[in-house]
C-alpha cells in the first residue's frame, strides 16, 4: 500500500506501507458514494488495477473483520506513549495526593471536546451539530456510576471553553499543544467519551473499553446527514452507547 506522505509513520509503527505522492496522484480515483456510511461497492475492486482509493471512508464495516490486526498495525511510537504515561502519571500522583480512599487503581476516562473549526458558519450550515455541556456531564455521570476512582482526561481544541465546562476534582486538562500527543493520550485511556468528529472516534477505538457517543452529530436534513446511514449505524461502532 502507497500514501501520501510519512505522516502518518511519525506516529504509528505502520508495516508494509510506503509514501509516493507522485504515484498516489496519477491512478485513477475509487470513491465512496458516502462519507460517513458503507459504500459495498468500495470492496470490488480489480486485482489487476492499481487505484487511489478515497475519501473518507469512515464506517467501521471497511475493516470491522481485521479490527485486531488494525489495532497491531497502528501502534504508537514509543516516544509518543513515554509521554502519555508519564502526563498519567502524574495526575495519579495529584489525584491521589488529594483523595482520602486507600484505592491508587484509577480509571481513566478519555474526553474529547471538538470544537474550534467547527463553529465557523462554514460547517454550521453543512450540518456539524455540536453536543450541549449537559450531554458531556451526563457522559461524565455514567462513568462515575459505571467504573469506581474515575479520572478524566479532558482534550480539545477549544480548551478555554471545555475548563469553564467541565471542572472538578476528578477532571484534569491535557497541556499539549500537538494533536498527535493529545491522540495518544486519550487512546491510553480505559474508556471514552466522545463529542463529534473521527479524531474521538478513532481515539476511542485504539482505546477499547466503553465508548460513550454523541447520538446525533448532523443536523436533519442537511447534506451532512446525507452522508450518513439511516440510523447512523454503520457509523458508530458496535457497543458503543450513545447518548443526547
Amino acid at each position: 500500500m502507497l500514501i501520501e506522505s510519512n505522516a502518518l509513520n511519525n506516529v504509528f509503527h505502520l508495516d508494509h506501507i510506503q509514501s509516493s505522492p507522485t504515484l498516489c496522484h496519477s491512478l485513477p480515483n475509487k470513491v465512496s458514494i458516502y462519507d460517513c456510511a458503507y459504500d459495498e461497492d468500495m470492496l470490488k475492486i480489480p486485482a489487476d488495477i492499481n487505484y487511489q482509493i478515497g475519501k473518507y471512508l469512515q464506517s467501521y464495516k471497511y475493516f470491522y473483520k481485521y479490527e485486531q490486526d488494525i489495532k497491531r498495525m497502528f501502534r504508537f511510537r514509543q516516544s509518543l506513549k513515554d509521554s502519555a504515561n508519564q502526563f498519567l502519571a502524574e495526575v495519579t500522583r495529584n489525584y491521589t495526593a488529594k483523595s482520602t480512599t486507600t484505592n491508587t487503581t484509577i480509571t481513566f476516562i478519555g474526553v474529547h471536546v471538538r470544537r474550534g473549526d467547527l463553529l465557523d458558519d462554514h460547517y454550521k450550515k453543512y450540518g456539524y451539530v455540536l453536543p450541549s455541556p449537559d450531554y458531556v456531564h451526563k457522559a461524565m455521570d455514567f462513568m462515575r456510576r459505571k467504573f469506581q476512582q474515575t479520572v478524566f482526561i479532558l482534550a480539545s481544541n477549544d480548551m478555554p471553553w471545555a475548563q469553564s465546562n467541565f471542572h472538578g476534582n476528578d477532571t484534569f486538562y491535557s497541556s499539549n499543544t500537538d494533536p498527535k500527543l493529545d491522540l495518544v493520550l486519550l487512546a491510553s485511556c480505559n474508556h471514552s467519551i466522545t463529542t463529534v468528529g473521527t479524531y474521538g472516534w478513532w481515539s476511542a477505538f485504539l482505546a477499547g473499553g466503553t465508548t460513550i457517543y454523541y447520538k446525533y452529530p448532523a443536523r436533519e436534513g442537511s447534506p451532512l446527514r446525507k452522508q450518513f446511514s439511516s440510523d447512523y449505524s454503520d457509523f458508530f461502532y458496535p457497543g458503543w452507547i450513545g447518548m443526547d
